[in-house]
């Protein structure tokens, strides 16, 4: 009779174990992880605080038409940044998001168009 009452608590355990992961299974989810949190050039990225997507680029190849911020690339090099191009309308006319120390040649700085610190603004040509 006791050998009865064992079994159904016996046919639980077999399914736990059962249901445990095996270490391949683990060393997958944990490799899928981290590939998801390394980007590569030319991966997406984006800032939830900003609301903010771009690409991982170069901070050189984005000074020109966009603005960058760190973190966005985790696992890059120091100057492989999140690079964010977006376009911005002003009472003057329609800009583009760029970091105010590479300059708005010819054009106007219009502040409160764009995400990020005061160093972003809408430059309007």
């Amino acid at each position: 009779m006791l050998f009865k009452n064992l079994l159904p608590l016996a046919a639980f355990i077999a399914t736990a174990i059962a249901a445990v992961p095996s270490k391949s299974i683990i060393a997958e989810r944990e490799a899928s992880e981290r590939s998801i949190s390394a980007r590569d050039i030319g991966d997406y990225c984006l800032s939830a605080s900003l609301n903010a997507s771009g690409r991982c680029e170069h901070e050189s190849h984005c000074q020109y038409d966009g603005f960058t911020f760190s973190g966005g690339c985790p696992r890059d090099p120091g100057a492989v940044k999140c690079c964010v191009r977006r376009a911005c309308a002003t009472n003057i006319g329609t800009g583009i998001c760029r970091n105010t120390n590479h300059g708005c040649a010819g054009g106007t700085w219009v502040t409160g168009k764009c995400p990020g610190d005061s160093t972003i603004r809408c430059c309007v040509n």
